[in-house]
């Protein structure tokens, strides 16, 4: 019974972790600039994965209260024998139940990263193709090619960072938000000396077409996120640039073995509810579709560090190793 006891205990360590990943995703404070909620559109009209947020703080509820250990409630029947006898089933039982809360934890914590995924992808997409240093090569504000090169330096990243920065504000306030930080940015390295003094009205000109520019991207439906609506029974179907092996496995599941698609709130009508979509991920997590296909990447991280492991230390001290004083 003690051996199933820890397994409760590690069930709930696991429920912790996704629940809290899952929180940080969700809230725009903590999530890296992604929108409220993973919502795609006006974050004040939907609020896209606020219930899932919802039940996994019920689940996690759920996952420490099953996660309780059983000795405590044994009583004194049968020359003492029931502690052996019965509570063992009941732990057994409880165990089985904390693994199916745990799997419906994963189940809405895989959809809410591949939704997090496709927004972040989505949102990379915008600002490679709304470059601010593209504009102003264009429209060099009559500065001279030295000026200019100071002016740009940087300035993609601070772009990057600003919209980040107003999450919580609707695509459309955003682009407002960062056209005017821009026009900000430029007026200060002009009171500073690091360049030359342009006309007011070239700034506001190059912070309108900034703006032009960053709505009709939004606007065209041509650059939202990829629906995959068509089921494919080849994981590699679908691609996101930047996910790592074991993220690429699992959103090649979701995507394109389960062809779920991703949720475009508000903006049209949905192929399936939030929930249907949780619940396909769920059946493949208890019918053995998820874990197999993992197993490969993880056997192979194992090897390759069982063979890290393995190969000898060098004893050069330029290496890094400890010399006979202790000192490194």
């Amino acid at each position: 019974m003690p051996d199933i006891q820890d397994a409760d205990g590690a069930l709930q360590m696991i429920g912790r972790m996704l629940f809290s990943q899952c929180s940080e995703l969700i809230n725009p404070a903590t999530n890296n600039g992604l929108d409220p909620n993973l919502v795609f559109g006006d974050p004040d009209e939907s609020y896209t994965m606020k219930g899932i947020d919802v039940n996994m703080g019920a689940y996690m509820s759920e996952l420490a209260s099953l996660a309780h250990p059983v000795s405590s409630h044994i009583q004194s029947a049968e020359m003492h024998n029931q502690g052996i006898n019965s509570l063992a089933f009941l732990s057994g039982r409880r165990t089985m139940e904390a693994v199916d809360v745990l799997s419906h934890m994963c189940a809405a914590h895989l959809f809410v990263c591949c939704q997090a995924a496709d927004l972040r992808d989505y949102h990379e997409r915008f600002l490679r193709s709304t470059s601010m240093s593209a504009i102003l090569n264009e429209n060099k504000l009559g500065l001279n090619s030295a000026h200019l090169t100071k002016l740009t330096f940087g300035l993609d990243d601070l772009t990057r960072s600003w919209w980040y920065e107003a999450n919580k504000l609707s695509h459309v306030r955003r682009c407002s938000f960062v056209a005017s930080k821009v026009t900000s940015h430029v007026m200060d390295l002009v009171m500073h000396g690091t360049i030359d003094f342009v006309s007011v009205k070239a700034v506001l000109d190059v912070q309108e077409k900034l703006r032009q520019n960053m709505e009709a991207w939004l606007e065209d439906p041509s650059n939202n996120p990829t629906t995959n609506e068509s089921k494919s029974v080849d994981i590699d179907a679908v691609h996101l640039e930047g996910l790592g092996q074991g993220s690429a496995l699992l959103f090649g599941i979701v995507r394109g073995k389960l062809g779920l698609p991703f949720h475009q709130g508000l903006r049209e009508v949905q192929s399936s509810t939030i929930g249907h979509s949780i619940s396909r991920i769920y059946e493949a997590i208890r019918q053995g579709v998820v874990v197999p296909v993992l197993m490969p990447c993880l056997e192979a991280d194992g090897q390759s560090l069982s063979a890290r492991e393995e190969t000898p230390a060098s004893s050069d001290a330029s290496t890094g190793s400890v010399n006979g004083t202790g000192n490194v």
